[in-house]
C-alpha cells in the first residue's frame, strides 16, 4: 500500500508538538508493516525540498499556509492549491493507494480526490468549537478582546467551511477520541458510522519503566506541554502552592505564558519547589516522565487524546488530569490515575493530596498503568486500526 500523508507541518520543522510526534510514529509504523509512505508538508523554515527518515520519505512544498479554501484560488502559492500541484506530479510518476490527512492539511487533495482518483482519509484530533472554547481561555486584557473580533469570522468560516469541508468529502474520518467523534457528528452532521476511534499510541518499549516500588524521596511531580494559559498551568501551581509539601514540580515545554507563570511561581515564594525546563528532546521528556512520582494535565483546554497520556502509562507514572475532552478516556478512576472537574483549583489540590500522601497507591496505579498501556494502547494495535480502516477505502 502506498499512502501519501498531508500535514501541516513535521518533527522536522520547529515548535512541533505531539499531533507531529503521533504522525511521524503512525508512519514509521506503517513502514515497518511493509507500506510506503510519503509526508507532504509546507516548507516553512527548512532549506531542504525532500528528506528521509526511518523509511519515511518527506517532500517540503515551498508554499504559504492558509487552509480557508475560499481564499486558496487567488493564491497561486497557497498550500491548497501547491500541495495539489506536487503531490499530482508524485503520483503521476507512481501512484498512491490512499491519501492519509492529518485535520484540514488534506483539503487541496479533497477537493480533487475524484480527479486525482484517490481515497482520502483524515484525522482530527479536535473540533473548530473547541478550539474556539480554549482561544477564550487564553484572552488576558483589552487587546486580546479586540482581536477576538476577527478570530470569530475565522471560527464561522471555519465552523461552515473548513471544518464541514474535510469532515464531509473525506472517504472516512479517523478520530482520536469519542469526545473528538461526538463533537464532529454535533457541529457537521457527519453520519457517525462514517467516524471511526482510534486512539494515539506509540511504542511503549521507548520509556523506561520504573521498578514497583519506585518512589522518589521527595515526590517529583511532571507537566509537559505547550506552556500556555489554556493548558490550565497557573492551576497546577496554585494547587501545588496549597498542597504540593515537601514535592517539586518540572515544568517541560515552552509557550507565549512562560514568562507570565515563572513570574507567578516567583510571586508565590516558589522557586526552590517549582522548575521550568523548556522545550527538552523527546527521548530525555521521556526518562523525565519516567523518574516522576506523578503526571499532571490540568488543562483547560478541550483537548483531542493527547500523547502524554499513552507515554505516562507506559512509563508507569500516575496520571492526574482534568475531565475535560478526550482526557478521561485515558485515565480510569482510581485504577491509573484521578480526575477532576477542570478548572476547579482546590479539587486539584485534593487529588494531589491523595496521591502525594500515599505512596503504596501510586505503586499500585504505576503497576496497572503499564498494564493498561499494553492492553489498550499498544502500538500494533493501533497501526492494526489504521491498516484496516485504509485498505478498506482502497477500490480493488
Amino acid at each position: 500500500m502506498r499512502v501519501a500523508t498531508f500535514i501541516k507541518r513535521t518533527t522536522f520543522h520547529k515548535g512541533f508538538g505531539g499531533l507531529e510526534t503521533q504522525n511521524k510514529i503512525l508512519c514509521e509504523g506503517l513502514v515497518s508493516k511493509g507500506h510506503s509512505v510519503t509526508v507532504f508538508s509546507p516548507k516553512y523554515e527548512l532549506n531542504v525540498e525532500s528528506a528521509e527518515e526511518n523509511g519515511v520519505n518527506y517532500v517540503f512544498v515551498d508554499c504559504v499556509y492558509r487552509s480557508l479554501a475560499g481564499f486558496s484560488k487567488f493564491q497561486k502559492k497557497n498550500w491548497i492549491n501547491k500541495s495539489v500541484e506536487v503531490f499530482e506530479k508524485y503520483h503521476t510518476n507512481n501512484a498512491f493507494d490512499v491519501i492519509l490527512a492529518q485535520s484540514s492539511a488534506g483539503l487541496g487533495v479533497i477537493g480533487q480526490k475524484n480527479k486525482l482518483d484517490i481515497p482520502v482519509v483524515s484525522i482530527s484530533h479536535g473540533s473548530i468549537v473547541g478550539e474556539y472554547k480554549t482561544r477564550l481561555q487564553s484572552l488576558r486584557g483589552f487587546t486580546d478582546y479586540i482581536r477576538l473580533i476577527p478570530d470569530t469570522a475565522y471560527l464561522l468560516l471555519n465552523f461552515f467551511g473548513r471544518q464541514r469541508e474535510f469532515v464531509l468529502h473525506s472517504n472516512k474520518i479517523i478520530a482520536v477520541s469519542e469526545a473528538v467523534k461526538s463533537a464532529l457528528v454535533n457541529e457537521t452532521y457527519v453520519p457517525k458510522e462514517k467516524v471511526t476511534v482510534i486512539h494515539n499510541s506509540f511504542d511503549a518499549s521507548d520509556v523506561p519503566h520504573k521498578d514497583d516500588d519506585f518512589h522518589n524521596e521527595k515526590p517529583i511531580l511532571i507537566y509537559v506541554g505547550r506552556v500556555v494559559k489554556s493548558k490550565g498551568i497557573k492551576d497546577l501551581i496554585d494547587a501545588f502552592k496549597m498542597c504540593g509539601k515537601n514535592a517539586k514540580l518540572l515544568i517541560v515545554g515552552d509557550g507565549a505564558d512562560a514568562e507570565l507563570f515563572k513570574k507567578h511561581v516567583s510571586k508565590l515564594r516558589l522557586e526552590e519547589s517549582v522548575e521550568f525546563l523548556g522545550l527538552r528532546p523527546h527521548s530525555e521528556v521521556l526518562d523525565l516522565v519516567s523518574g516522576a512520582d506523578l503526571f499532571v494535565l490540568p488543562s483547560r483546554r478541550v483537548e483531542g487524546f493527547p500523547m502524554t497520556i499513552v507515554e505516562s502509562l507506559a512509563a508507569g507514572t500516575p496520571i492526574i488530569g482534568a475531565d475535560i475532552g478526550g482526557i478521561s478516556e485515558g485515565i480510569d478512576e482510581g485504577i491509573t490515575g484521578l480526575l477532576y472537574e477542570s478548572g476547579d483549583v482546590r479539587a486539584l489540590c485534593e487529588k494531589l493530596s491523595i496521591l502525594l500522601d500515599d505512596k503504596f497507591l501510586r505503586a499500585k496505579m504505576s503497576q496497572n498503568a503499564r498494564a493498561v498501556a499494553r492492553q489498550r494502547f499498544s502500538l500494533d494495535a493501533m497501526l492494526n486500526k489504521y491498516e484496516s480502516v485504509l485498505m478498506g477505502v482502497i477500490k480493488r
